[in-house]
């Protein structure tokens, strides 16, 4: 649920940037959607591990962590994408 909330919020972020910059502003929606559900699908991946998994049973707070890191690393490489490609 959170992931597509932060996912809609970036798009909008990206629509709007690149339509400041004279970028093709839904290209640039595009690309930010895809980069933030890129990484998270790929902490998701990461996070079936069976190292992972076990961490993630561990503790309640544990657990909440891990599972929202993926949203946090997905919203670094959305700042990332849009300090390197919107200028």
């Amino acid at each position: 649920m959170i992931e597509g909330l932060l996912a809609i919020g970036v798009a909008v972020w990206f629509y709007r940037i690149a339509g400041q910059l004279g970028r093709d502003p839904l290209l640039w929606a595009v690309i930010g959607a895809v980069v933030f559900y890129g990484t998270v699908l790929l902490w998701t991946i990461f996070n079936k591990t069976a190292f992972m998994e076990q961490l993630h049973h561990q503790s309640l707070a544990l657990g909440v962590f891990v599972h929202y890191l993926g949203s946090v690393l997905g919203l670094l490489a959305v700042w990332l994408t849009r300090k390197l490609g919107l200028r």
